[in-house]
């Protein structure tokens, strides 16, 4: 849970950050709101499970994983140079099943950076 509010916290900085920048911050009002997501679900992906799998998470370890909030998950490297386990994860997305392949997207780094998504 201390994980998922600090996300939602970076989340909420970019925003106010960028009303800040556009010069609008002290004339803007953020209301924030929650629901419980009462919707109902169709298809689920637990990509973690696709990691653990391929021995990437272990019981006491792990090099690859991803921490999902809303719609999004987002891989975390435990060592973010590594190469290898970040190629190792792009190849086991490309090769999921044709049929489930239409439930994701890989979105690379530097079009997140555009996005102004989150770096933690």
């Amino acid at each position: 849970m201390t994980r998922a509010l600090a996300v939602i916290d970076s989340m909420l900085n970019v925003v106010l950050s960028a009303y800040e920048s556009a010069g609008i911050l002290n004339n803007t009002d953020v209301i924030i709101t929650g629901d419980h997501g009462f919707v109902s679900v169709q298809y689920n992906i637990s990509p973690n499970t696709l990691l653990a799998k391929a021995g990437l998470i272990t019981d006491k370890d792990w090099k690859a994983k991803f921490l999902s909030t809303g719609g999004s998950a987002f891989l975390y490297l435990k060592d973010p140079n590594d190469k290898a386990t970040l190629n190792k994860v792009v190849e086991l997305l490309q090769n999921v099943a044709p049929a489930d392949q239409k439930y994701f997207n890989i979105i690379e780094r530097k079009e997140l950076d555009k996005m102004g998504a989150n770096r933690k």
